[in-house]
């Protein structure tokens, strides 16, 4: 993996983060489609297939979820984006309401004056 290379790319280092991990998903994908070959030869073809394929359909499986989800990630950063966005909108609108609550607790504990009294 090149993780000295994109380390040394001026990027934040959340993004550089991001790049090793999605080369971290496909050298796991190629490890996996190593395993998946290797259990392809334990397979009993003329006997219980359905019994020992199990093994080579998961590694299948999970090597197929596993490349699209590589594949994807670089166009998953626009939606990550948007959604941290409203995230910290939606944030930010509970905080100011919190101490717009608060303002008016501190208001009513210290009480108004009565009418008919002077202040």
């Amino acid at each position: 993996m090149p993780i000295r290379t994109v380390w040394q790319l001026q990027m934040r280092q959340t993004e550089r983060l991001a790049v090793i991990a999605c080369f971290a998903i496909g050298l796991t994908c190629c490890v996996i489609g190593i395993f998946r070959f290797w259990q392809l030869l334990v397979v009993n073809i003329g006997g219980n297939l359905t019994g020992t394929s199990l093994t080579t359909f998961m590694f299948c499986t999970v090597e197929l979820m596993l490349g699209g989800l590589c594949t994807n990630v670089p166009t998953l950063q626009s939606f990550y984006v948007q959604w941290r966005a409203k995230r910290r909108a939606s944030e930010l609108e509970d905080a100011n309401s919190q101490s717009e609550f608060k303002r008016l607790q501190i208001v009513q504990s210290q009480g108004q004056p009565k009418s008919g009294q002077p202040d």
